[in-house]
């Protein structure tokens, strides 16, 4: 993992036992550098970003995705059920958290309303 926009934190985790190879009770976890932090280490002004979409938050980003002109009902109700179904599919597979993502184990995501 690149140093130059993240900093690694070592956490004390209770979960984990020192083995023969590590003695270490501490896992590491990345968090992103504020533009502050960045700045000041590299001496220079952050880059900035290419902006693709309008919105900032995943939910909006695929909601105000164009939807095809001259559904139906029907089938207007159909893509926003597809989409939410999407949207659920992405949030669980880009959770930070390792435990909240592992919890959507293999066999789970196949099943999935978004996959199949």
């Amino acid at each position: 993992m690149s140093c130059r926009y993240f900093r690694q934190a070592d956490i004390p985790s209770p979960s984990l036992q020192p083995t023969r190879s590590s003695s270490s009770r501490y896992r590491s976890r990345y968090t992103v550098r504020t533009q502050a932090e960045f700045e000041a280490m590299f001496n220079c002004k952050a880059p900035a970003g290419k902006r693709y979409f309008q919105h900032t938050k995943l939910a909006d980003i695929v909601g105000a995705y164009p939807v095809t002109s001259g559904l139906d009902d029907q089938a207007a109700l159909q893509e926003r059920q597809q989409r939410e179904s999407f949207l659920d599919f992405l949030l669980g597979i880009l959770d930070l958290d390792p435990t909240c993502r592992s919890a959507l184990a293999f066999g789970t995501l196949q099943q999935h309303p978004a996959v199949q």
